[in-house]
């Protein structure tokens, strides 16, 4: 039998994409459609989780504070500290470990170096796994978002 190089293919999608190494392209390809749909989908139902659990822990401190008082008051504080806080927080380290994406254009900015024609065809044509595992969590978060401003009716 020949051992030729030997390309593992993949048995079945992985329903989560949680490491860096599950958006790489190993052979040729990158996450699948639907591991890149259970990934936004499972964002989302952790933003759901995280709003329920601080709208509870809001009902338990409710005497604490007069504000904690209304159900709506506490839904709305739940909501903005635990969907919206924690995905600019959450949004904030992702784009913070993927910065040596943008390095080029800032040193090219800054006059460091000249490299900005190589930046731009980079950032424009070349795949970045950290770009898209950033790209994925914050449309999780914007569906989130959307279903609470139609439900909440505090859009523009």
């Amino acid at each position: 039998m020949c051992k030729g190089t030997s390309t593992k293919a993949r048995s079945s999608p992985r329903f989560l994409l949680t490491s860096l190494e599950s958006y790489s392209i190993g052979s040729g390809k990158g996450p699948l459609p639907i591991e890149m749909i259970t990934t936004c989908l499972s964002v989302v139902l952790m933003l759901v989780a995280v709003e329920f659990g601080l709208n509870r822990i809001f009902e338990n401190i409710q005497d604490f504070h007069p504000l904690f008082e209304d159900a709506t008051n506490r839904a709305i504080l739940a909501r903005h500290i635990g969907v919206d806080a924690f995905s600019c927080f959450f949004v904030a380290i992702l784009g913070w470990r993927a910065r040596s994406i943008n390095q080029d254009m800032v040193d090219a900015v800054w006059h460091r170096k000249n490299s900005m024609p190589v930046a731009f065809e980079n950032r424009v044509f070349k795949y970045y796994p950290e770009g898209v595992r950033l790209t994925l969590f914050f449309f999780g978060y914007q569906l989130k978002n959307t279903y609470d401003t139609i439900v909440w009716n505090d859009g523009p």
